[in-house]
């Protein structure tokens, strides 16, 4: 039997190689029901889905394929929001906002 880890990736696999937006908003909602298995409420298992996609994409994929599903999923590298948020914080700590 197949781990949680990689039926999971296999389904992030998937939803990076949409193309079409009805295609992306099936495979959305596979994955928001995947966190909801794990006992999230449905608007955390959102925002985790799409951090999920948005890392994947950012891990895994070209340029043109992460611009590509940042706009079919409406996300983004969830790592380049800690990042200005931590920058943010810095730059106020220094007095330089």
């Amino acid at each position: 039997m197949r781990s949680m880890s990689s039926r999971m990736g296999d389904l992030y696999h998937r939803a990076v190689q949409a193309t079409m937006q009805q295609e992306a908003d099936a495979l959305f909602q596979l994955c928001v029901q995947s966190c909801e298995r794990q006992g999230r409420t449905r608007t955390d298992a959102e925002q985790i889905a799409r951090d999920y996609i948005g890392y994947f994409a950012a891990a895994y994929c070209d340029e043109a394929t992460r611009q590509r599903v940042y706009q079919l999923y409406g996300t983004e590298n969830p790592l380049d929001r800690y990042y200005e948020r931590t920058k943010g914080r810095a730059l106020a700590a220094l007095g330089a906002t």
